[in-house]
């Protein structure tokens, strides 16, 4: 997928780029699209405005895998994923499941890592975010790193409303 497909796909025909407000204001957001080898990157600015499962099934279409990982100052975190057209995962506070056999075999691996079994034992867990962005690598082949991750210098930030999908399921 290209930059510009993935754009299409996420922000609609004619995306709003985003204003120094939309940085700041708490009632929107930006997001950066970035090529990475053969797929993109959506970099959302706060956290807090992540992709509805509608965006994530469309992002997936034609054979496509797409996910989303969330994280934001409130801790709050998300994994999902869906494979062409169909969501395969998604759930908010992932790490929080009520059985890690909720989390598909593919993933579940990385996931017990950050998995806090409320039923069992007190444990250190893995940073939720970074084992997050693993599951994403793992099932869609796209590596965020730290280059990847530096892009408040990248020009065409989009704006999007905050709540982005707040009627909608996540």
């Amino acid at each position: 997928m290209t930059v510009e497909e993935a754009r299409l796909r996420l922000l609609g025909p004619d995306p709003q780029p985003a204003r120094r407000s939309d940085f700041t204001s708490g009632l929107s957001s930006a997001y950066a699209l970035l090529q990475v080898g053969t797929g993109v990157v959506a970099w959302e600015w706060s956290g807090f405005a992540d992709p509805p499962r509608r965006l994530l099934v469309e992002l997936s279409r034609n054979g496509a895998t797409s996910a989303v990982v969330t994280d934001n100052v409130e801790g709050m975190t998300r994994f999902g994923y869906a494979r062409d057209g169909q969501v395969v995962f998604d759930a908010s506070e992932y790490a929080f499941v009520d059985s890690i056999e909720e989390i598909p075999v593919e993933v579940r691996d990385l996931a017990r890592l950050a998995w806090e079994d409320l039923d069992g034992p007190s444990r250190e867990t893995a940073d939720w975010a970074t084992v997050g962005l693993a599951m994403a690598a793992k099932v869609t082949g796209v590596r965020v790193d730290s280059q990847v991750q530096d892009v408040k210098g990248k020009k065409n930030w989009y704006a999007v409303p905050l709540p982005w999908g707040a009627e909608e399921d996540h």
